[in-house]
């Protein structure tokens, strides 16, 4: 009998130091997704925080999130000063931290959804737009509806951000007129998020419907929902931009750009605005064209190179138009079976990259490419080599002379909207240094080791040494020389046996001899594939981040002897 009170008195103490140690937050997602500058609102965490409270980070200052009392719930203020756009948000406690999720701040006015308003006929009323609402699909068959009132001539724009926010759904919305009929539909625009744009022919009332299914998909058709389905529901019947021309813009470089979109005054299909290009290319190759008179950013393309639009171009005697490399230039194909042309001129042995985006901006172009020779010889084609359905040739001419690139959509389909960017250059040496996750964590007393991966492009050679920044003194991470040609990278953090818990921010970065810095980033995009499937996030409203974190943990007790 003592030995087995002695064996369950040791169970029992075990479960109990169990109970102590505590589990690592789970962050799902943030509701209300958003804010505007200068407001204090209601915050609900989706997750699991269990000790309650939780302490935040967020990845730059201007929003505080005050934790009540009700696990879960916060109250966020977000400063007149706060940066605008997206921020990452993460969770701690003593046992580590969250993923990161999304918080975007804005201007103008937001609302927050109000149930029940599942019926089209007890809709929410929105008395003013523009406005951006807050809201969430909270169980399986929700649908949230918005009553908007519009007068004749007026374009409606519906833009949902939901997968953007990596929110488990696959969006749709629906427009109805006052007597509940259908008349406007969108499933999926650049990504699965959907955008609807629709011209009002008769004032009065109308009913915006957001649905969806889950993301990944499942064997059910039904509509679902969930306390994840977060989303932010962008509405306008006023001025919004759908892109420039021309569709890039050299870094650096001011010039006069044109916004193309719906509701611009006088009735204007496009309104002139004078642009100042950042002087750096960003990861992303692009940068938001902001306005007042727009609900959200306008995507723009950054390029190094000379840009031009396709009229600008000279035309020679056969009525092809002249391309200089390195270049870019925009286009569009507008009538049905139109193939575009261009003509250059190249050097045996020399190397040129070729890429046409279209898809990537979000327009219906599915475009190929191919070169020629003067006697029309097919050289190279390719149709979607770049991603999102757009091509990309990587080519090295076999003689000197001039050639012909030919741009065309290969479901031979044309119209206004068939836009497209062709960049035309010798491709870039270039690096990119990744790691796989953004969170780590160290026991006292351990090693734990952070492996970086290099994508080293166009015969890009350069030795660094890989730095750790951020980290209190008390953690080791000696230096690491990484070879000119070396594709990977191990750093190796340490902490003493008595350390005590920490939590926080820091950095890996690769500093060469000479020349500029390389940060090391946490790719939170993602793609997957289950059982055929589609997964992941193809887009985020940040795709990536330099922000990785690090919790030391203290030593864990030995478990009581089971004597």
């Amino acid at each position: 009998m003592e030995s087995n009170a002695g064996w369950l008195m040791g169970i029992s103490c075990l479960i109990l130091h169990c109970r102590m140690v505590g589990e690592t937050p789970k962050l799902e997602q943030l509701f209300p997704a958003g804010g505007v500058r200068g407001t204090t609102n209601s915050l609900m965490a989706v997750g699991k925080f269990d000790p309650w409270p939780v302490e935040v980070w967020i990845d730059a200052p201007g929003i505080t999130l005050r934790p009540e009392k009700e696990a879960g719930k916060f109250s966020v203020e977000i400063a007149n000063d706060a940066a605008l756009g997206p921020r990452l948000v993460r969770f701690f406690n003593k046992d580590g931290a969250t993923d990161l999720k999304f918080f975007v701040v804005s201007v103008g006015h937001e609302i927050l959804e109000s149930e029940p308003n599942d019926e089209w006929a007890h809709a929410r009323s929105v008395p003013t737009l523009p406005v951006i609402l807050n809201g969430r699909l909270e169980k399986n068959g929700d649908v949230d509806s918005y009553s908007v009132t519009l007068e004749s001539g007026q374009w409606l724009v519906a833009s949902l951000e939901a997968y953007r926010l990596a929110s488990p759904m696959d969006g749709l919305l629906r427009l109805l007129d006052a007597a509940g009929r259908q008349v406007a539909f969108n499933h999926d625009a650049r990504v699965l998020d959907p955008f609807l744009v629709w011209k009002v022919a008769s004032p009065g009332k109308y009913t915006v419907q957001v649905i969806a299914f889950p993301h990944p998909a499942t064997a059910s058709v039904n509509f679902a929902g969930g306390a994840a389905y977060v989303y932010r529901l962008a509405l306008t019947a006023g001025p919004f931009g759908s892109h420039t021309l021309p569709l890039a813009v050299r870094v650096g470089e001011r010039r006069e750009i044109r916004v193309v979109g719906w509701n611009f005054p006088g009735g204007a299909a496009s309104i002139p605005i004078d642009f100042q290009a950042p002087n750096t290319l960003n990861g992303a190759g692009e940068c938001g064209v902001a306005s007042n008179a727009f609900l959200s950013p306008v995507r723009v393309g950054l390029s190094e190179d000379p840009q031009f639009l396709e009229e600008a171009l000279k035309i020679d005697a056969a009525g092809v138009r002249e391309i200089s490399i390195p270049s870019g230039v925009t286009g569009c194909i507008l009538v049905s079976g139109e193939e575009d042309r261009y003509r250059f001129t190249a050097k045996k042995g020399v190397r040129i990259e070729f890429v046409a985006r279209s898809g990537w901006f979000g327009f219906p172009l599915d475009a190929w490419l191919m070169i020629a020779d003067r006697q029309g010889k097919e050289l190279a084609r390719d149709d979607d080599a770049a991603g999102w359905g757009d091509p990309r040739i990587d080519w090295t001419a076999p003689a000197d002379g001039d050639y012909t690139l030919v741009l065309g959509s290969l479901i031979h389909r044309g119209g206004g909207e068939f836009l497209y960017h062709l960049s035309v250059g010798t491709p870039k040496p270039s690096v990119k240094a990744t790691v796989a996750d953004n969170v780590f964590s160290l026991i006292a007393g351990k090693t734990n080791e952070v492996k970086i991966h290099l994508e080293r492009k166009n015969g890009f050679e350069s030795r660094y040494t890989l730095h750790a920044a951020g980290l209190p003194e008390w953690v080791g991470a000696v230096p690491v020389e990484v070879g000119e040609k070396a594709t990977e990278a191990v750093v190796r953090l340490t902490a003493p046996e008595g350390a005590a818990l920490w939590n926080g921010p820091f950095g890996l970065v690769l500093r060469p001899p000479s020349g500029p810095e390389v940060k090391v980033t946490d790719e939170l995009i993602s793609t997957s594939v289950n059982n055929g499937v589609p997964g992941g996030f193809l887009e985020l409203v940040v795709p990536e981040t330099a922000h990785l974190w690090l919790s030391v943990l203290p030593k864990p007790a030995e478990p009581p002897s089971k004597k």
